[in-house]
C-alpha cells in the first residue's frame, strides 16, 4: 500500500481481531438491505465510495470519506481505519455506519491479515516529535475475546525487518518481515504461538531474488511469493510465482509470465475459498495491454482478459462466494466475469480514471 500509513517503523505490533457491529446506519446513507452482494467503487479524485448491487446494478449508497480516515478497504469488511483529533483509532464502517473504537493508543496502522480478522499496528512512545518505536515487543490482542498476548522478540532478531512490509497471516499464527540486512529481498517468517515467537524460515538469496510479493491465503497458512530475475532499479517485478506452507520447506512453482511480461507488484488477490489468485499482467513500461489473470494453484492454469489497474495495484476483485471476479475493461467499464472469463456482465460504465474495486457481501 503506497501510503506513509505503511511507511513506519514496527517492531511493536499489536494485532487485532475486529468484532463487526452493523447496526447502526449514516444519515446520509440508505440503510442496506439484509443479504446483499455489492462491488463498492473508490473515486480518488472525489474521495468518495459508490455501491451498486452486483445483481441489478441499481446503486446501493455513496459514503463521502472523512478526511481522517484511509481509503484502503479493510479485506472481507466494508471498514475503514480511521484516527480522531485525539490520536484515538477507530474502524468505520462506511455501509451502515456503526464505529468500532479500537483500544490502543499512539499507535499506527500498518497492516493487516488477508481475511480482515487481524490489523497489525506499530507503538510508539514519548510525546510529539519525540516519539520512537518500541523494537522489542510484539502484542497480540483480540477484541472479541478481550484478551493480549505479549511476545518478546529476540534482540537477535530486533535490526532485521523493514515496518514498510508486514504480513500476517490469516489465523494470526504466522507473521513475515522483510529483512533489511541483505542485499537482496528477503522474507522472514515467525510463528506466534502461547506467548512465544520463533522463527521458522528465511525466504530469499542472492541465487533467488524475491520479491515485495509475499500474498497469505484467506483461508489457511499458505501463501504465495514472487521471484524475479531482473537487475534494472526500480520496482523487481515478479517473473515466477511459487506456492508455500508455513509449515513446509517445500515450493512450487505455480506461475509463468509469459515472455516480456511481468506481473504486476501489489496485485495478487486470493479467492475466498484460497484454491485460485488473481494477478495483474503487464509490460514493466507500459507498452503492453494490461490484463488481469487468474492462475489455480492446483492444476497451474492461467485464464486472462484485458482489464486496468486499480490504485490499490488490483487488477481484479473476487466475488465473495469464488465464484466470480469484478474488472474494469479498457473503455473503463465495471464488469463482472465467471472464473473462466465465458461470460461477462456490464454492470456500470464511466468508472472514475483513478479507481479501486471492492466486493463484498452486506448482512
Amino acid at each position: 500500500m503506497k501510503s506513509t500509513l505503511f511507511n513506519l517503523k514496527p517492531i511493536f505490533v499489536a494485532i487485532l481481531a475486529i468484532s463487526v457491529s452493523t447496526n447502526v446506519s449514516f444519515a446520509s446513507s440508505p440503510v442496506m438491505a439484509s443479504n446483499k452482494s455489492i462491488l463498492i467503487i473508490w473515486d480518488e479524485d472525489e474521495q468518495v465510495f459508490s455501491a451498486i448491487d452486483s445483481e441489478t446494478g441499481n446503486k446501493a449508497f455513496t459514503h463521502k470519506l472523512e478526511s481522517n480516515c484511509w481509503w484502503e478497504l479493510i479485506p472481507m469488511s466494508t471498514f475503514v481505519a480511521c484516527t480522531d483529533k485525539a490520536s484515538n483509532q477507530y474502524l468505520l464502517d462506511i455501509a451502515h455506519g456503526s464505529r468500532q473504537n479500537i483500544p490502543q493508543k499512539n499507535v499506527d496502522l500498518i497492516g493487516w491479515s488477508s481475511n480482515g480478522k487481524y490489523l497489525v499496528f506499530n507503538k510508539q512512545i514519548g510525546p510529539g516529535n519525540s516519539k520512537h518505536i518500541i523494537r522489542d515487543t510484539l502484542i497480540v490482542y483480540e477484541i472479541s475475546l478481550n484478551q493480549a498476548i505479549t511476545y518478546s522478540l529476540p534482540q537477535t532478531f530486533q535490526e532485521e525487518f523493514s515496518s514498510s512490509e508486514v504480513r500476517l497471516s490469516s489465523d494470526g499464527k504466522f507473521i513475515a518481515f522483510v529483512a533489511e540486512n541483505v542485499g537482496s529481498t528477503q522474507w522472514s517468517l515467525f510463528s506466534l504461538s502461547g506467548g512465544v515467537i520463533s522463527k521458522v524460515r528465511d525466504y530469499g538469496s542472492v541465487n533467488l531474488p524475491i520479491t515485495q510479493d509475499f500474498v497469505w491465503s484467506s483461508l489457511s497458512s499458505k501463501f504465495v511469493v514472487g521471484t524475479t530475475q531482473a537487475t534494472h532499479d526500480g520496482p523487481a517485478f515478479s517473473e515466477k510465482i511459487f506456492l508455500a506452507q508455513a509449515i513446509s520447506s517445500t515450493n512450487q512453482l505455480v506461475a509463468s509470465s509469459p515472455s516480456g511480461l511481468v506481473f504486476w507488484e501489489g496485485s495478487i488477490e486470493w479467492s475466498p475459498t484460497s484454491d485460485q489468485f488473481v494477478i495483474g499482467l503487464w509490460e514493466a513500461s507500459f507498452s503492453s495491454t494490461p490484463q488481469a489473470c487468474i492462475f489455480n494453484s492446483q492444476t497451474k492454469k492461467r485464464r486472462c482478459i484485458q482489464a486496468q489497474k486499480g490504485i490499490n495495484e488490483r487488477f481484479a476483485t473476487w466475488a465473495p462466494n469464488g465464484k466470480n471476479v469484478a474488472y474494469v475493461d479498457l473503455q473503463s467499464n465495471l464488469k463482472i466475469a465467471s472464473t473462466s472469463f465465458g461470460n461477462t456482465k456490464k454492470l456500470f460504465v464511466s468508472v472514475p480514471e483513478t479507481f479501486a474495486i471492492y466486493w463484498r457481501d452486506i448482512p
